[in-house]
C-alpha cells in the first residue's frame, strides 16, 4: 500500500449565537480505521477518494478527521480517540462522479449508524462502495413558454431523506438547469421563488407573481409529478411556473406591561418541508408588516434589548414573544405578539434505579424545543452538573424538554413541573427557584419484539416498526424527533428499543413511507386507524405478530 497522507484534523464548532473560542484539538487516541473505497458497479478502486470520520463531543463540537486514499482506494485514519464516529466517503476533491456514502450503509429509514471505537481498537473492514452520480436537467418557462433566468431549482427525494442545499442549481439565460450528484431514486423537482418583503411604511401592490412550482406545474410539492432516475441521467423535463396572489402579515408587538413595544426587532419564520425561511425588520413603534408571502405556516417573533439569531438567544434580549400564524386565502392583519422576559428554569435529573454510570453525567444535557416542533430562536442546551442539577436560560413561549443523549440502558420516564407530568406537553415556564423541574430516568424498560409479514404472508424485510405516542397532535417522528423504531430483518423479525412503561400505538410501514410522513410533519392521528394500541408495563417483554401497512396516498 502506498504511504498514507497525513490525516487532517479539523475542529468545527457547530452553530453558536455568541462568539466563543474554537474548541481545543481532540485528544489523540490509539484507535485506527482502515479500509478501501471502490466503485459500486465495477468494484474498481477509486484513487484519491476522501474518507471522513466525524466525532461529536459533549460540547456539541464536531471534530472532522479526513484522509485521502491512495491509488488503490485504500485509506487509514490513525490516532483516533475513543467514541462514536459517523464515517463517509466521497470520490474526492472537485469530483462529482459518485455519491457520498456512509459506513455502514444507511438503513431504509435513512438513519446513519455510528462506528464505535474503543481505545486501541483497530477496524480494518471499513470498505465503502460508492454509487455513480446521476443528474436531472431541463428548463423553466413562464405561462407563455418563455425561459426564466435565475430560478433556484431544488431536488428532493420523493421517498426518503431530502437532499441538502448543494443539490440545488439556478437556471441560466435559456431557462436551463442541471442538478447533479443524485443517486438512483424517485425525486420531486421544484423551481423555488423567494418573495419575502419586510415592509412597514411603504405600500407594495399585492398582485399575482411567480411562486414556487414543482414539475410539471404544481403549486404543492405533494402534487408534483415524480421523476425517476435509474441508471442514467434524466433530461428534458420542463417546469411551467405558476402565479398566484401574494399575501401579508401585519400587526403590533406589545411588551410585558401590555404597552406598544418601542424599538422591537420583529422576525417572521416560514415553515417548509425541507427547511424554512425568514425575514427581519426593526420597528420603532411596535408595528410590523411582512408582504409578498405565499400561503403556508408562519410564526412572528418579537424581541427587545438585543437581536436574536440562530444558535441561542442573545443575553442582551430582555423580552421576547412568539405567535404562530397560518396564511390561507387572505391577509392576516392585527396580529398581536405579546412579549415577556425570558425565563430561567432550574431542575434536576433523578436516576430512579440508583446512581448513574460514573462517566455519563458530564456528557448529559437538557434541551428545550418549541411547541410546534419547528424553528424559532433555539435555546442553548443546559449541561447537567455533577450534582445532577441544570439551568436552562432564555426560555420563552411554550416548550418541550428532552435529554437527547441518555446513558446506555436508561430511558426517560417522566418530566414533572409544578406537580404535573409534562413529558408530552409543551409548557410555558417562569423564573421561580421554588418551581424546579424534575426529570426522571429509569432502567425499567419495556421491550416489544416479534414478526412482521406482508400481504403475501411472507416476511416484510426492510419495513419499519414504529412505537408512537397516543397523543393525536404529536408528530410521528416523536416528541423529541426520536421515535422508537426497528427495521424488520430478512427473516421478518424485529426488536424495538426499550421504552418506559406507558400507552403506545404500534404500527409497521415501508420505511420510505415513514420518512415521507416524518418530513411532512404528519401527526400521530394520521396513523391511529392503522395502528394497534398496546399498554406496556415496567420490565415487560411483549411479543407481537404484525402485518405491514402500505398507505396508498403517501409516495
Amino acid at each position: 500500500m502506498s504511504p498514507m497522507l497525513p490525516a487532517l484534523l479539523l475542529g468545527v464548532l457547530l452553530a453558536s449565537q455568541e462568539a466563543q473560542p474554537s474548541p481545543p484539538p481532540p485528544t489523540r487516541g490509539t484507535a485506527i480505521l482502515r479500509g478501501q473505497i471502490t466503485d459500486a458497479d465495477t468494484g474498481v478502486p477509486i484513487p484519491r477518494a476522501v474518507i471522513t470520520a466525524r466525532l461529536f463531543t459533549r460540547d456539541s463540537a464536531q471534530i472532522a478527521i479526513q484522509n485521502v486514499a491512495d491509488v488503490e482506494g485504500r485509506f487509514e485514519l490513525l490516532n483516533l480517540a475513543a467514541g462514536g464516529y459517523q464515517v463517509s466517503a466521497t470520490a474526492g476533491e472537485h469530483r462529482a462522479s459518485h455519491v457520498r456514502e456512509p459506513f455502514p450503509a444507511a438503513h431504509p429509514s435513512g438513519a446513519i449508524e455510528s462506528v464505535m471505537l474503543s481505545d486501541g481498537e483497530v477496524r480494518s473492514n471499513i470498505n465503502i462502495a460508492l454509487r455513480r452520480s446521476l443528474a436531472i436537467s431541463g428548463r423553466v418557462v413562464d405561462e407563455f413558454g418563455d425561459p426564466l433566468v435565475g430560478i433556484t431549482m431544488r431536488v428532493s427525494a420523493a421517498l426518503g431523506r431530502p437532499y441538502a442545499s448543494q443539490r440545488s442549481r439556478t437556471t441560466d439565460d435559456r431557462g436551463m438547469f442541471r442538478v447533479f450528484g443524485l443517486a438512483s431514486g424517485r425525486y420531486v423537482v421544484c423551481a423555488q421563488i423567494y418573495q419575502h418583503h419586510p415592509s412597514r411604511n411603504t405600500t407594495i401592490a399585492i398582485a399575482d407573481r411567480f411562486v414556487s412550482t414543482c414539475y410539471p406545474s404544481a403549486l404543492d410539492e405533494t402534487e408534483g409529478q415524480v421523476v425517476t432516475v435509474s441508471g442514467s441521467d434524466v433530461e428534458g423535463i420542463e417546469i411551467r411556473m405558476r402565479r398566484r396572489r401574494l399575501l401579508s402579515i401585519s400587526g403590533i408587538a406589545l411588551d410585558s406591561t401590555g404597552v406598544v413595544a418601542q424599538s422591537a426587532a420583529i422576525t417572521f419564520h416560514r415553515f417548509e418541508r425541507t427547511g424554512g425561511s425568514s425575514g427581519t425588520t426593526n420597528s420603532s413603534d411596535g408595528q410590523f408588516r411582512f408582504t409578498g408571502l405565499v400561503p403556508g405556516d408562519y410564526a412572528v417573533e418579537a424581541s427587545l434589548g438585543g437581536v436574536t439569531t440562530a444558535g441561542a438567544p442573545s443575553a442582551a434580549v430582555k423580552e421576547r414573544g412568539y405567535a404562530p400564524v397560518t396564511l390561507a386565502e387572505d391577509h392576516v392583519t392585527d396580529l398581536v405578539v405579546s412579549m415577556r422576559p425570558p425565563a430561567n428554569l432550574q431542575g434536576r435529573l433523578v436516576f430512579e434505579d440508583g446512581p448513574p454510570p460514573s462517566d455519563s453525567v458530564g456528557a448529559l444535557t437538557v434541551t428545550a424545543w418549541p411547541e410546534t416542533g419547528r424553528f424559532h430562536t433555539p435555546i442553548r442546551p443546559a449541561r447537567v452538573e455533577n450534582d445532577l442539577s441544570f439551568t436552562l436560560n432564555g426560555l420563552s413561549g411554550r416548550l418541550r424538554l428532552s435529554v437527547p443523549s441518555l446513558p446506555r440502558g436508561w430511558v426517560l420516564k417522566s418530566i414533572r413541573y409544578k406537580g404535573i407530568d409534562i413529558t408530552e406537553t409543551a409548557t410555558e415556564f417562569v423564573t421561580d427557584p421554588g418551581q424546579q423541574v424534575e426529570i426522571v430516568l429509569t432502567t425499567r424498560l419495556a421491550i416489544v419484539s416479534g414478526s412482521v409479514t406482508d400481504d403475501t404472508g411472507g416476511p416484510a424485510a426492510g419495513a419499519c416498526v414504529l412505537l408512537l405516542s397516543t397523543v393525536p397532535t404529536q408528530p410521528v417522528s416523536g416528541v423529541y424527533g426520536r421515535t422508537p423504531m426497528a427495521v424488520v430483518t430478512r427473516d421478518g423479525r424485529f426488536t424495538l428499543p426499550g421504552v418506559a412503561a406507558g400507552d403506545y400505538l404500534l404500527v409497521t410501514l415501508p420505511c420510505p413511507q415513514y420518512e415521507a410522513l416524518r418530513q411532512r410533519g404528519a401527526k400521530t392521528d394520521t396513523l391511529a386507524k392503522h395502528a394497534e394500541r398496546v399498554m406496556l408495563v415496567e420490565n415487560d417483554r411483549l411479543t407481537m405478530n404484525l402485518r405491514v401497512v402500505t398507505l396508498p396516498d403517501v409516495r
